[in-house]
């Protein structure tokens, strides 16, 4: 007979709210989440959609959304209304647009792997695992690519809107300077539990982290209303916490060929313009206790060896490739993480 589930984590009483959370779910917690992915296969004159979601009629009328959109080859990311079936209508987000040349052939040849796929599957895959494990992202409603002769020819993905959020690049520019303290140790506690769980972003920007405007109404932390917690038996995971993480496309919990030195240093890119000194410390010993917290520490010399070498790496291709800057100077690659002055503990 097979051994009954177990029971649902309890609310948080730590200092710290919200943070608990499993660093290694149960096997029953991860075949319940994989009897929730859906996969339908759409053709059409066009061509074939390969669809991921959780509900068969939202993924319906995703799959009639993303045939008018590929028609046209068109490219968007903005809001709409869309939604699961418990809010049809709620505000939602899509991207979408086209797979052309190189890049086409490239994604095709990464489907290939077991473990790899089109970028919003691949996206809705690592935010879904992400959400059933305890890390804030926004809900993924539906993903999918358009094959043509085999190779994808246009990808898209919806996910519920974070209503009122902003970037934490615009938070950190022109955010209120009390709120930063608190969200630059949120930054590095959840950061440290993403690596702790062996999951890469990759792509750790500013810019790729929304930060949620505090919460008039407790019960919408209690029920986790359109705060990114997944609709299965998972806890009250959104209680307390701000931040949530996208573009997770090219990273992942698979072996990765970067480790989370990668990560920190895309977070550190610009720190000279969006932290102070004093920031910076407190977010490299908030992070190393995390670490700790979570029984996988890590040591201070080596992170700070592997981050700097990790932005170097990176402004040098920035400095190939300017249009990837954004708007920003290129870096100074003379960068390094500050001493810290005082040894790392629980946060």
């Amino acid at each position: 007979m097979e051994p009954s589930p177990p029971p649902e984590p309890p609310w948080s009483t730590a200092s710290t709210p919200g943070a608990f959370f499993h660093r290694r779910p149960s096997s029953w917690r991860a075949r319940n989440h994989a009897q929730r992915m859906v996969e339908r296969i759409y053709r059409r004159p066009t061509g074939t959609m390969c669809i991921q979601g959780w509900e068969g009629e939202v993924m319906d009328s995703a799959a009639d959304l993303a045939f008018r959109l590929a028609a046209d080859d068109t490219k968007l990311c903005e809001r709409l209304r869309f939604g699961p079936r418990c809010d049809p209508d709620g505000p939602a987000w899509v991207k979408a647009g086209p797979l052309t040349g190189s890049a086409s052939l490239r994604h095709g040849l990464r489907r290939l792997l077991p473990w790899r796929h089109a970028p919003t599957i691949q996206e809705y895959f690592n935010l879904s695992w992400l959400i059933e494990r305890h890390i804030r992202t926004p809900l993924p409603i539906a993903a999918g690519v358009l094959l043509r002769h085999g190779l994808p020819r246009y990808q898209f993905m919806l996910t519920v809107e974070a209503v009122g959020a902003v970037t934490l690049a615009e938070f950190l520019e022109n955010g209120p300077p009390a709120e930063r303290a608190e969200v630059l140790d949120e930054l590095a506690r959840e950061t440290a539990r993403m690596h702790a769980l062996g999951f890469i972003h990759h792509d750790l920007f500013p810019r790729n982290i929304l930060l949620e405007p505090r919460s008039t109404d407790p019960a919408i932390l209690v029920t986790g209303e359109r705060v990114g917690t997944w609709p299965g038996p998972v806890g009250i995971t959104g209680a307390g916490r701000r931040l949530l993480f996208l573009d997770a496309w090219a990273g992942g919990p698979a072996p990765q060929l970067r480790g989370p030195a990668y990560d920190i240093a895309c977070l550190m890119l610009h720190a000279d313009e969006l932290f102070t000194g004093p920031e910076q410390e407190r977010f490299f010993r908030v992070y190393l206790a995390e670490r700790t917290v979570q029984e996988r520490p890590v040591e201070p010399t080596a992170l700070f060896r592997d981050t700097t070498r990790a932005r170097r790496s990176l402004v040098r291709k920035l400095a190939a490739r300017p249009s990837r800057l954004r708007g920003y100077a290129l870096p100074d690659p003379g960068w390094k993480p500050p001493p810290l002055t005082t040894p790392p503990s629980s946060p």
